[in-house]
């Protein structure tokens, strides 16, 4: 049992202590590995490249700093629907940060659309799941190839992945 690897919950449970303490390394983890699912989920429910670019960079900030890992719950349901939802409901309060007339200024009005968010969330998590997928995948690549290259049989592993379908050395398909 002690050589049992933690699970993905007890990672992030883990990030916070039961003071609040935040286990910085531990965050960073989680960061790295749902930074690219979190862009793809927020750029499919957000209208405008640069402003997803945006919306993902001051969530991936706040979940840096802990503040939505604390209210995880393993008994809700996976982590990454969480993550998800938490990334949707701070899109629609940047969104109506955004678009608020500030000081009587004539800001133009942005109107946000729970219809189209809505009928988004299934594709933006199908989007999210794509993502996730991808970064598992060439995590166990890379892993694969140090395992294999510590053993200076590295060849094989690039030979298994030439023969499943030309991946390049990222583990990505070709376009």
């Amino acid at each position: 049992m002690a050589n049992f690897p933690p699970t993905e919950w007890t990672q992030i449970l883990g990030a916070i202590s039961s003071g609040g303490t935040i286990d910085q390394g531990r965050i960073e983890r989680i960061c790295d590995g749902y930074y690219r699912p979190i862009a793809a989920y927020i750029n499919s429910i957000c209208p405008g490249y640069h402003d997803a670019q945006d919306l993902t960079q001051e969530f991936m900030a706040g979940l840096s700093r802990g503040l939505y890992v604390g209210k995880a719950d393993p008994s809700a349901g996976r982590f990454r629907a969480f993550l998800c939802q938490c990334a949707l409901n701070f899109a629609r309060a940047e969104w109506r940060k955004r678009s608020a007339i500030k000081r009587g200024g004539d800001s133009p009005h942005i109107e946000f659309d729970d219809e189209r968010c809505a009928a988004a969330v299934l594709p933006a998590t199908e989007e999210f799941d794509r993502a996730w997928v991808e970064v598992v995948v060439e995590r166990t690549l890379e892993s694969l190839r140090g395992s294999f290259e510590k053993r200076e049989k590295g060849r094989v592993v690039e030979c298994l992945i030439e023969g499943s379908g030309g991946a390049d050395r990222s583990g990505r398909p070709p376009s």
